[in-house]
């Protein structure tokens, strides 16, 4: 769970609902993630699948879809290619994924953004932690320490961020 970066078409407008909100949506096409709960489906019903014996016997569980789920829901997946996907938006992942920043068309243009207006969740990032985040394509929500209580994504990625310019990751002799 945390945020990531998604390739989305130039000015992507993720669906809403009625109320207007996001609706949360897999960062994969919806054909593709077919295809794949088929291809799993398939496997299972061949015996490819290694979990088949062990959910059949323990779990009474007769078809992959007992087991697995039902195929995906088309409302639940993006209906673009990964090739059409060419513009940079930040995403939270503790759904399946809301937009929490515009599209852009560059890396530099979304940190820029992060660092002056900022993201809907977390408000304005400075640029080391913005920077760290974007060019990684991911960041977690946070940890819990005992001895520091939470320590947002934001810190970490700053002090990720510091270690890699002669921090934690310096070379000594």
């Amino acid at each position: 769970m945390g945020r990531e970066i998604r390739l989305v078409p130039p000015n992507w407008e993720h669906p809403k609902n009625d109320s207007g909100d996001y609706i949360p949506m897999h960062e994969s096409n919806y054909l593709e993630a077919l295809n794949k709960w088929f291809e799993n489906h398939r496997k299972w019903e061949t015996g490819e699948n290694k979990d088949r014996e062990t959910a059949m016997t323990d779990y009474n569980a007769r078809f992959y879809a007992e087991w697995f789920g039902d195929p995906p829901g088309v409302s639940e997946h993006v209906k673009y290619t990964s090739d059409e996907g060419t513009w940079f938006q930040l995403y939270e992942t503790v759904t399946e994924g809301t937009p929490i920043t515009p599209p852009f068309e560059t890396k530099e243009e979304l940190i820029e953004y992060l660092v002056g207006t900022g993201d809907d969740w977390r408000g304005r990032w400075s640029t080391k932690g913005a920077t760290q985040m974007v060019n990684s394509g991911w960041q977690m929500t946070g940890m819990l320490s005992a001895q520091a209580g939470f320590v947002s994504g934001n810190l970490l990625a700053e002090a990720l961020a510091d270690s890699k310019q002669g921090g934690l990751n310096e070379k000594t002799d």
